[in-house]
């Protein structure tokens, strides 16, 4: 008899995936919190590929660029967004996407290519700019503000010391003690931020309060505060509540798009002060981290990271889901594998590297043919588009592996806004 190695050798991945779809005929139930991503044949006719946010997701989505890594994020976002049992916030969107594409219904032609009873597209959105004033003389004057619902702010009345230290790019647990003396300073001041900078520049007045900071802790604490009024990012111009959106049924994105300029600590203080705040959002929420790498870097001890390690640690028990798309774990410019190591999901496309499915494939227990499948999702030229595999790590081994062609081509959506 032969073993599975030597049938995989013999047999090619055609006649594999045919075997498994055979006596399967196409998904047409659409259950509540369950969202459909594609069909296992390029004609879309084949078994459907759906995933059930009924519970807790913790999905890792990982592919080269072009494979339409956004594109699937915004089917999952959308179809949530129609069912109206979650609510969803784009925590890094770097190319101005969400805003760009998911308020506009899909065209008929690509309705009718959807199962019965799949909606998605044309849903509410509100973007947002966090306010950066070195930028603000730039590429916003030129009307790119247009393109998003304003710019934010954190009105400092409203933070708590953490997440002024985290926006100024303070980080580490060297500063643990140096905030718990500062937030006793900031409450004592009234919870003013030119008082308390005050405070900490008149030595005298710290030693008759009998609360004294270390010469390297004060002048720390005095540049971190200098660097929120030159950054901008907190002022009551443009305070924005993300939560009171969320409740508004919008879908929420912050917009990172033409920051190459800044600093890459604000943008990931902006992604820790929210994903922070957030965790307390009462009802099913799903945070997406597109380019994921940027806020959880591998080999980087990130302010983001760490909060949304503390948010995926508490939220799996409370309804808290989460997405992280990127284009690799392995080499330069990787997403942190640990993060990895939590999920209980994992999306892959015919663009994803040997390098990265090697890797990916120790995170969850696969049978032989699943492994071999996972290392062949072949590419559709003719559509550009081409396979992906959705890992369910909750799913029997011999069973996890669901391979499916998007329901949406990116690249016709794309074309069609352009017209």
């Amino acid at each position: 008899m032969q073993s599975v190695e030597e049938r995989m050798h013999h047999t090619s991945v055609k006649e594999l995936r045919n075997n498994l779809y055979a006596k399967k005929e196409r998904q047409l139930t659409y259950s509540a919190n369950q969202v459909m991503l594609g069909a296992a044949t390029p004609d879309l006719a084949g078994p459907v590929t759906s995933l059930d946010f009924s519970t807790s997701k913790r999905i890792g989505l990982i592919a080269g660029q072009g494979a339409g890594k956004t594109n699937i994020l915004h089917l999952i976002a959308s179809q949530l967004a129609k069912i109206g049992k979650h609510s969803i916030a784009f925590l890094s969107d770097y190319k101005n996407e969400v805003k760009k594409t998911l308020p506009y219904p899909l065209q008929s032609h690509l309705q009718d290519r959807l199962p019965p009873g799949m909606q998605a597209f044309g849903v509410p959105v509100r973007a947002f700019l966090p306010y950066v004033t070195k930028k603000s003389s730039m590429s916003f004057q030129n009307g790119y503000v247009a393109n998003v619902d304003g710019f934010m702010q954190y009105p400092i009345d409203e933070m708590s010391i953490i997440d002024i230290f985290t926006l100024a790019g303070m980080k580490g647990n060297d500063t643990r003690e140096t905030r718990a003396k500062v937030s006793v300073l900031f409450d004592r001041c009234g919870k003013d931020l030119d008082a308390l900078q005050g405070f900490l520049e008149d030595k005298e007045d710290e030693d008759e309060s009998g609360f004294e900071l270390q010469p390297r802790e004060r002048s720390k604490v005095l540049f971190a505060l200098s660097q929120l009024t030159e950054v901008g990012l907190c002022g009551d111009k443009y305070a924005v509540n993300i939560a009171k959106e969320l409740e508004a049924k919008n879908i929420v994105s912050i917009d990172f798009e033409k920051f190459e300029e800044i600093e890459g600590s604000f943008l990931q203080a902006v992604c820790a002060v929210e994903t922070r705040r957030l965790l307390n959002f009462k009802k099913p929420l799903l945070l997406i981290y597109d380019e994921a790498h940027t806020v959880a870097p591998k080999g980087q001890e990130t302010s983001s990271k760490a909060a949304i390690q503390f948010y995926i640690n508490v939220g799996r028990s409370i309804s808290k889901s989460v997405i992280f798309a990127s284009q690799t774990i392995t080499g330069q410019g990787a997403l942190c594998p640990s993060l990895l190591k939590q999920l209980n999901c994992l999306l892959v496309s015919y663009k994803t590297s040997k390098a990265d499915i090697e890797q990916l494939v120790n995170f969850v227990s696969l049978s032989p043919e699943e492994k071999y499948r996972l290392k062949y999702l072949s590419a559709h030229p003719s559509l550009k588009t081409g396979e992906w595999g959705l890992i369910d790590f909750g799913k029997p081994e011999g069973h996890r592996l669901s391979q499916f062609y998007p329901f949406i081509n990116p690249c016709r959506i794309l074309e069609e806004r352009r017209v």
